[in-house]
């Protein structure tokens, strides 16, 4: 019986241990700073189902900056975090549709998704286009 035990207790620490492995892309808590700090560092390419498009978002400094695959701005607006909320507004063209309040169902270093009356929206971090070249 002392056997089973030292068995379970080994066993039950090497699961903990293997859950706290960093992944190298957690989840991180929602507050305005980290959520701004997180968004400046690079670009992020949105995806969503049903959309076909290649496009790459500097979120710099609460703006939306909108570029297509060849460097163009194609759109520009405004992000904010309000009451636990990614608020978007001001895009007036490719991304017009996507103005208004949205629900943050997952935060993670490298990626993010956003849900708005049953439409959601993933972005993909994106550090390997250079902002300075745009």
């Amino acid at each position: 019986m002392n056997s089973n035990f030292l068995y379970i207790i080994f066993v039950s620490v090497a699961l903990f241990l293997t859950s706290c492995q960093n992944t190298g892309d957690t989840t991180i808590v929602t507050t305005p700073v980290n959520l701004q700090a997180n968004l400046s560092e690079c670009f992020w390419s949105p995806f969503s189902q049903g959309a076909n498009f290649i496009l790459s978002i500097d979120f710099s400094n609460n703006n939306v900056v909108v570029y297509n695959s060849d460097k163009e701005m194609v759109d520009k607006g405004n992000w904010a975090f309000i009451e636990g909320k990614f608020v978007l507004s001001n895009l007036g063209y490719v991304l017009a549709n996507y103005n208004g309040v949205w629900e943050i169902i997952i935060n993670k270093e490298t990626f993010f998704e956003l849900q708005k009356e049953g439409v959601k929206i993933n972005f993909e971090q994106d550090c390997s286009s250079n902002k300075k070249s745009y």
